[in-house]
C-alpha cells in the first residue's frame, strides 16, 4: 500500500521496490487514503487473490455442482463418493501440485509465452504421474472414474494455462502498476481530472 504524508510535510522519494514496480516519483502527498482509495486497493488484492480458482478446482474434484442462489453461482456439496472426482487425498495431492504455481508471486512475474508453455507441460505430466504411480489411493480405482481421466488432465491444464498467461511479459504487474499510478495521481492532482492532459494521458474520455 501506498504511504501517504499530509499536507506541508517535504516530498517522499520512493522506495527502489517502489520504482521498481512503476510508482510515481517525487508527487506531493495529499493525506491519508479515502474510502474509495481503500475500495481501490482491495480490488487490486482481489484481483490478485487465486484461492477462488483453487477453491473451484476442490468442488469440481468433490463432485460438488454449481448453482445460482440469489443472483450468484454457488457450490453445492456433493455428499456421495460416488460423484466424486477424487477422493479427499486426490483432492489434497492434486491442489498441493497446483498450489506451487498458482500463486500471486507467479503471476506478477515477467514470463515470456514460451516459459509458460514449459510450466504447463511440466505440471501436466506431474498430475498425470501421480495419476499413473497412485490412482488406487487418489480415488481412480473404478473404471468410471478412470473414464474422468482425461477430462480432468485437460481442464486443469487449461486452467492453469489461462491464469499463467497472466504473467505473459509483465502484463498482470504493469497493469496493477498503471492502476496505482491512477489511483494516487487522482488523490495528489484531483482537479487533473477535469484537463484535457489527465484524459490523454491515462486513456478516459
Amino acid at each position: 500500500m501506498v504511504n501517504f504524508s499530509y499536507p506541508g510535510q517535504p516530498q517522499q522519494q520512493g522506495s527502489s521496490q517502489q520504482q521498481s514496480q512503476g510508482y510515481p516519483m517525487g508527487l506531493p502527498q495529499m493525506g491519508p487514503l479515502t474510502y474509495d482509495d481503500l475500495e481501490k486497493e482491495d480490488l487490486i488484492r482481489y484481483q490478485l487473490d487465486l484461492s477462488k480458482t483453487k477453491s473451484d478446482i476442490a468442488h469440481w474434484l468433490n463432485g460438488d455442482f454449481p448453482i445460482e442462489e440469489k443472483g450468484k453461482i454457488v457450490w453445492q456439496k456433493n455428499n456421495k463418493d460416488k460423484y466424486k472426482v477424487l477422493n479427499d487425498f486426490g483432492i489434497r495431492e492434486v491442489l498441493r501440485i497446483i498450489n506451487m504455481y498458482l500463486t500471486k508471486d507467479v503471476i506478477m512475474s515477467n514470463l515470456p509465452e514460451e516459459k509458460i508453455n514449459d510450466i504447463c507441460k511440466t505440471i501436466s505430466l506431474e498430475i498425470n504421474d501421480l495419476f499413473f504411480t497412485k490412482y488406487d489411493e487418489i480415488g481412480m480405482d473404478t473404471s468410471s472414474r478412470q473414464k474422468n481421466y482425461s477430462t480432468i488432465i485437460i481442464t486443469l491444464s487449461h486452467i492453469i494455462y489461462i491464469t499463467l498467461m497472466r504473467a505473459k511479459d509483465g502484463k498482470e504487474r504493469q497493469g496493477v502498476s498503471e492502476n496505482k499510478v491512477v489511483s494516487q495521481a487522482e488523490i495528489n492532482y484531483p482537479n487533473l481530472q477535469k484537463t484535457g492532459f489527465f484524459s490523454r494521458r491515462f486513456g478516459r474520455k
